[in-house]
Formats: C-alpha cells, structure tokens, sequence
C-alpha cells in the first residue's frame, strides 16, 4: 500500500508540477548558485491556480547585458523574467544601450541590491608590503611601478617589471569597475590618456571571471 501511495502522490506531483508557470532569473556567475539553493526551498503562493517553478540560469553580466541590449534574440538560454547582474553598473549601460538603439526602457525605476562588495587592488603580501604605502594601495601606486624600467627594482626586489592581471570590462563587473576607477584616478593627473596607457601597458591577462572556475 505504501509503494502503490507513493506512485499515486508522485503521479499526482509531475501532473500539478508539468502545469507549473516557469520563473526564469539570470544571475551573475558569482551568486549563481546561491540563488539556485535559495530558489529550491523557496514555495511561492500559485498564481492562478498554478505553482511557480523558479529556475536560475547563470549568465556574466556583460554577456546578459549585451544579450538583453538585443532583446535576448539569438541566445540559447531562456530569455529572463528577471535579472540580477553583479552590479548597478551595468543596469546603467542597459538603459544607455537601448536608448542608443531606440528602444524602450526595460528596467524598474528603482533597483534593490541583495548584497554589496568593495573593489580592491590584491597582490601577494611581500609585494604589497615593499610598495611606500603598504595596506594603501591605489592606481597612483600602480602607474609608478608600471612606468619605471627598473621594475620592482625601484624597491630593491628582484621581481623584475611588474604584470597586472584584469578581468575583460565588457563581460565582467570587477574588469568594468576597474576601468572606471582607473579613469577616474587619471583625472587628478596632469596627463590621464599616460596615466591610463602607464597601467594598461602592465596588464598581461584579461579573464572571463574573476572567481576560480
């Protein structure tokens, strides 16, 4: 009885649940799959007597960005019902995009943050330690030892020239912040087009992602 129980309710759970309305949310990489936990134990009210299935597809923000520029046209995945990129930011670049293009605002006048997180400069510690301003570490920093020949050598280490690794601004949110902070700091300069060439011409790796894969 209790195996000929289980069939029937389990019958009866995919025949409610093939009728479920699918709540599609593209997420940043980064929080993906903490959305996709909490979307498991979430249970919604139904809307017209039917459940809502929430699925999370994990898309990078500039890739959604891009893809939502185009009204998601030619994209594998789903177009979303709802988007959470991984900042602001790209909200911002969404609305200037489709005003470029000529077409409608698709984003909510107001929009809520789930989390918030700085943007920092990382190197190893003995590095970060030789520079004049150990644990105060900005772009002016960087353009020095980026400009100098010598290299670390300028701080009497044998590291030889210094390489900056960069995530791609057109795909992710730390790469994007980073050029804006960057273009921001070249502003105090005498000179931003060689403040901003200065660091640039240190990058030796543009990445997808920021996190490991």
């Amino acid at each position: 009885m209790t195996a000929v129980a289980a069939i029937v309710v389990s019958v009866v759970v995919a025949w409610v649940n093939h009728e479920c309305i699918d709540l599609v949310v593209a997420s940043s990489n980064e929080k993906s799959q903490l959305l996709a936990d909490i979307a498991k134990s979430y249970t919604a009210p139904t809307v017209d007597r039917r459940c809502v299935s929430v699925r999370i597809i994990e898309k990078a923000s500039g890739a959604a960005e891009r893809a939502l520029r185009r009204d998601w046209a030619g994209e594998p995945l789903p177009k979303p019902h709802v988007w959470s990129p991984a900042a602001k930011t790209w909200l911002v670049l969404l609305t200037q995009h489709r005003d470029d293009d000529g077409h409608d605002d698709i984003l909510p006048r107001v929009a809520h943050s789930l989390m918030q997180s700085p943007l920092v400069i990382a190197m190893p510690e003995r590095m970060a330690d030789a520079l004049p301003t150990p644990g105060k570490i900005g772009w002016e920093d960087i353009f020095v030892l980026a400009s100098d020949p010598a290299g670390w050598a300028r701080y009497g280490k044998p590291w030889g020239a210094l390489k900056l690794g960069k995530t791609n601004p057109t795909i992710s949110t730390s790469g994007l912040h980073a050029l804006i902070s960057v273009n921001y700091a070249a502003q105090r300069t005498a000179d931003p087009d060689e403040f901003v060439q200065g660091i640039e011409s240190s990058v030796v790796h543009y990445g997808d992602r920021s996190e490991p894969s």
